[in-house]
């Protein structure tokens, strides 16, 4: 007969959880990758969402009871915009709006410069300044949801 330690039971959750958690989190672990498959998709789009992938929060492993809880987000304030999509709207500057618009109308090209590069040298686009403008709104991405649906295939296998 065998006699377990009081405190096997105890022990035993410890080590199956931290090893959940280490097994989620390596560098090759699913959620990093569902990380990787979010920012795949927002680059899939016609945006530039650079500084969203950049507003990245690293995952926070939480353990409380016999539970692990990993969150991980992000801060940018048009996160969320890309994720569920807007409609029509306009934008006010603060005081005023400045961006490159790649591929203006010709009243832009005559009236605004073509964007240059911190060097001076010409890029593509015309540097733009407006009060405000009228967009028509941009499709939801679900980027989110993207890399949790992957994540929630991988950890099914």
């Amino acid at each position: 007969m065998v006699i377990l330690e009081p405190d096997f039971k105890d022990k035993l959750e410890t080590a199956v959880r931290e090893q959940a958690v280490s097994e989620l989190m390596g560098p090759n672990g699913p959620v990093l990758k569902a990380i990787e498959q979010s920012h795949e998709k927002l680059d899939a789009s016609d945006y530039n969402t650079d500084s969203v992938k950049d507003s990245l929060v690293e995952p926070i492993v939480e353990e409380k009871g016999n539970r692990v809880t990993i969150t991980w987000g992000w801060t940018h304030e048009a996160a969320d915009y890309f994720e569920r999509g807007t409609s029509f709207h306009r934008i006010d500057g603060d005081p005023v709006l400045s961006f490159v618009w790649e591929d203006p109308p010709s009243w832009v090209r005559e009236e605004f410069d073509q964007a240059r590069s911190s060097g001076g040298q010409f890029s593509s686009g015309w540097r733009v300044f407006f009060s405000n403008v009228h967009v028509s709104g941009i499709d939801e991405i679900r980027y989110t949801r993207f890399g949790l649906e992957w994540l929630r295939r991988e950890l099914q296998k």
